[in-house]
């Protein structure tokens, strides 16, 4: 009956939150102990004897990753070494994995709260790293993964059109989900297509500046979903386009959501350093209260599967907004 598959879907719905906030707390706990561990892990001769292959057992293994696995166990039992880049086959540092341990050695797994080891740490990482040393604790949200923090954009942004229309811009070729989110939250999508040019015999893609401005002039447009480091392109955006964005976001009254979860892997580091969003609070006065920065230590630390990640909102208006 309708209402009978109504009130399960409810009951399910609310049991998924449940269990995503237990994983994330518990979660929590575990990377608190990233104060030890000062940058992101490198190949070690450990590293080398790690099976990557899914030829070892055809039989499911719950605790493999589905990369290794492949989806819906199409790489077991084969001679397959998976290539995928979202995860990676290094191990995860050694603190990280005694903590992981330690935290399962309790056998409570019930919820817990933030502890302040974690956030000060936190805050001397978007210091050190992401170049913001004004950022305060009360900035910080945790999330069960980035995807959330992007629905949660796209909601707001939704919510303050009111009964307009509103569209979501997002600089293409993209992650899935930034295709998807828009129009899970009632939001139309407006894309905006990178540039792919030929430079020394490699290709590189830049923002079609004139477009991406048409965009943002529309009236439905209230928000614009950045990735920097951009996946799958690669680019590690400079301060000068930063400011250029957010210049734009300012004069069209945009939000801005620039999911950062690759920004401690640049790969030329010294001719194409990461610059976070958040390094520009001092530049653009006004861009804190438009301003939200997703992150995870998911991609650079490979524990994606801890299924955490972090928010940071300076606007006080926005942030109440993103946590309802």
């Amino acid at each position: 009956r309708p209402s009978q598959h109504k009130a399960m879907h409810s009951s399910l719905r609310r049991s998924h939150k449940a269990l995503s906030r237990l994983c994330m707390r518990q979660s929590l706990r575990c990377l608190s102990t990233l104060p030890s561990i000062p940058e992101p892990p490198l190949p070690t001769p450990s590293d080398g004897q790690l099976d990557r292959s899914g030829a070892v057992d055809p039989s499911p293994d719950p605790f493999s990753s589905r990369k290794l696995q492949g989806r819906n166990g199409a790489f077991r039992g084969r001679d397959v070494v998976p290539m995928w880049i979202a995860d990676m086959d290094f191990r995860a540092p050694q603190p990280i994995v005694d903590a992981v341990v330690a935290c399962a050695e309790r056998a409570i797994y019930g919820y817990t709260l933030c502890p302040a080891a974690l956030s000060d740490v936190t805050l001397q990482r978007l210091d050190s790293v992401y170049g913001c040393a004004r950022a305060r604790s009360e900035w910080l949200s945790w999330l069960p993964g980035l995807v959330p923090g992007l629905s949660s954009a796209c909601r707001v942004a939704r919510s303050r059109r009111g009964s307009g229309g509103c569209r979501v811009a997002v600089l293409t070729p993209a992650y899935p989900p930034f295709l998807a989110l828009p129009a899970h939250n009632g939001a139309a999508l407006e894309t905006v297509a990178l540039r792919g040019t030929r430079l020394d015999g490699e290709l590189r893609f830049d923002i079609d500046w004139p477009q991406l401005e048409s965009s943002l002039a529309k009236s439905e447009t209230a928000l614009l979903l950045l990735c920097n480091p951009h996946n799958p392109s690669g680019r590690c955006w400079s301060r000068r386009t930063l400011l250029r964005i957010a210049a734009l976001c300012d004069k069209h009254d945009v939000l801005l959501c620039s999911d950062e979860v690759w920004g401690e892997l640049p790969l030329c580091a010294a001719s194409s350093p990461f610059v976070s969003a958040l390094a520009l609070l001092d530049e653009v006065p006004t861009l804190g209260e438009r301003l939200v920065v997703l992150t995870s230590p998911s991609k650079c630390f490979n524990v994606a599967t801890l299924n955490v990640a972090l928010a940071v909102t300076p606007g006080e208006a926005l942030r109440g907004e993103l946590r309802r």
